[in-house]
């Protein structure tokens, strides 16, 4: 199992997201640990993932990155870097 830090902003994305099946909003949702806020005042939000369950994340943010997190000069848009970073964060090696 990994913990995986999240801000709100990531875990609302991820809950939100048209493109995330049920079944990964279900398991993100029962994947919460802890809920905590930082010294700057942002929420996080700790999720427990398997490794496959991880993949799987990555594997549907990677997939909607092309389509979704750039604007007409190919730099990453707000929904991009939301993405990125959530594909960084389910890295599993």
């Amino acid at each position: 199992m990994m913990q995986i830090r999240l801000t709100q902003d990531e875990f609302d994305y991820l809950l939100s997201a048209e493109f995330v099946p049920e079944n990964i909003r279900k398991s993100i949702c029962d994947a919460v640990q802890k809920r905590s806020t930082d010294k700057f005042g942002e929420e996080k939000v700790m999720v427990e993932f398997s490794e496959e369950a991880a993949d799987s994340v990555r594997e549907i943010c990677g997939d909607q990155l092309p389509i979704k997190g750039f604007d007409i000069n190919y730099a990453l848009n707000s929904e991009g870097k939301i993405l990125e970073s959530l594909i960084d964060k389910f890295f599993t090696g």
